[in-house]
């Protein structure tokens, strides 16, 4: 279903720019007001798309003059996402940037909206439910594959229980957007959704990043998994049919013959030995590539680790080159994970203790800290297990932080007053 865009008739009001000293920092600030809370920002290129909770969905130009001061310039606003009663509400975005460009609006209650950038201006809703449930709590990217986009959402289940699942739960989901070979693409095409991973139903967060995912389940903590898009085994096609060979045990290790020995039936072939195949296994493989080695598509999840904090529970997630970091709530601060080259964790760093942490964005030597009431935490980070805390903004009086994205020296936040844009530089 199609929701037409109307473009606002009023302007969003802009404060003149603050500039303040703290801390041997000069930090100036421009302020938008987004008329409800802003609850959610994404920033690609030279745009940022935020979500106004009851006032939907709005996209803006960044412009930055010559001395790198950015502001925003108001393209798009969708201020009713659900026709008729439903309820109206965004609380979460994301921009994909692959070979097509899309944003994905969410909210706590509704199928997830997309607008489609090479036709901007019409809001697609998702018509396909994943696990039995339209109500999304997360969103993330897979944008490696230069021809797919790769969508992972947290799945929230009431009494309708996904596969491999239960009632009252949540799960990891995967939908495959394409671009076919000549770069068309259907804007209007809903792909198939399939659930793989599954969590209590307090879990909030599902973040990607080079083949790792990790999901933030409340209480339980921070679970890591290794994601591997497609699986690769031998077969054998003797008659060139493309398909292999039918029943029987595959990718049988020589090496390891004094241990297997000879296979009579399925129960004999197990792993390490080899994997049973049956004729009904048939359509699934596929020689991809026309090398010999057929492959299933699995979107397969390997748990590698887990963590937690005490006394908080998991509430932010972002993870980077070979770092997993989580924000805690009840001021427990923030977790910082050194994964090791099988994913695994090898060291770790808490920090920001006494603060609750919403959200965690990471660039030009900046790691930022979304701490509600408490403003963003900035420091200085580069790439190692070690972090010297620059400044804390003051986000106001009643101006609770809920996201955070850094652009250069220019830290983004979202707030219940909208969105400000702070530039900081050293003294």
């Amino acid at each position: 279903m199609k929701v037409y865009i109307f473009m606002l008739l009023f302007l969003f009001s802009c404060k003149e720019p603050n500039v303040f000293v703290q801390e041997n920092y000069i930090i100036s600030e421009v302020h938008y007001e987004t008329i409800d809370k802003c609850t959610g920002i994404d920033i690609d290129d030279n745009m940022l798309v935020a979500a106004a909770n009851h006032n939907g969905y709005l996209r803006y130009n960044i412009l930055e003059d010559d001395n790198g001061n950015a502001s925003l310039e108001l393209e798009q606003h969708v201020e009713d996402l659900v026709s008729g009663d439903e309820g109206d509400a965004a609380t979460g975005v994301l921009i994909s940037d692959n070979m097509h460009g899309m944003v994905f609006i969410h909210d706590d209650y509704d199928p997830f909206l997309r607008e489609d950038l090479n036709n901007p201006g019409v809001l697609y809703r998702t018509t396909t439910t994943c696990g039995n449930s339209f109500v999304i709590r997360d969103l993330a990217l897979n944008n490696d594959i230069p021809d797919t986009t790769l969508l992972f959402t947290l799945q929230k289940h009431s009494d309708g229980a996904p596969s491999g699942g239960s009632n009252y739960s949540t799960s990891v989901a995967i939908r495959e957007y394409f671009n076919d070979s000549n770069g068309i693409w259907e804007p209007d095409t809903e792909p198939a959704c399939n659930t793989a991973l599954h969590f209590s139903i307090d879990a909030t967060k599902v973040s990607y990043f080079n083949n790792i995912v990790a999901v933030a389940d409340a209480g339980l903590g921070v679970e890591i998994y290794k994601y591997e898009r497609y699986i690769a085994e031998p077969f054998t096609d003797s008659n060139d049919n493309g398909v292999y060979d039918g029943v029987g045990c595959y990718g049988l290790n020589p090496e390891l013959a004094w241990l297997c020995g000879e296979f009579v039936d399925e129960a004999d072939c197990v792993e390490p030995c080899g994997t049973w195949v049956t004729e009904e296994d048939a359509e699934v493989f596929e020689d991809t590539n026309g090398d010999g080695v057929y492959t299933i598509i699995k979107n397969s999840f390997t748990f590698k680790d887990n963590f937690n904090v005490q006394g908080g529970e998991a509430e932010s997630l972002f993870i980077t080159d070979n770092y997993v970091l989580a924000g805690f709530d009840n001021d427990r601060g923030c977790y910082m994970a050194l994964l090791d080259s099988d994913s695994s964790i090898m060291a770790n760093l808490l920090f920001a203790d006494g603060y609750s942490i919403n959200a965690i964005d990471a660039g030009n030597s900046f790691l930022a800290l979304a701490a509600g009431n408490d403003g963003v935490l900035i420091y200085q980070w580069d790439g190692s297990l070690e972090v010297n805390l620059l400044t804390n903004i003051d986000s106001g009086d009643d101006n609770y932080v809920y996201d955070v994205k850094v652009d250069g020296n220019n830290i983004y936040t979202a707030s219940e007053n909208g969105i400000s844009i702070y530039k900081i530089e050293e003294q």
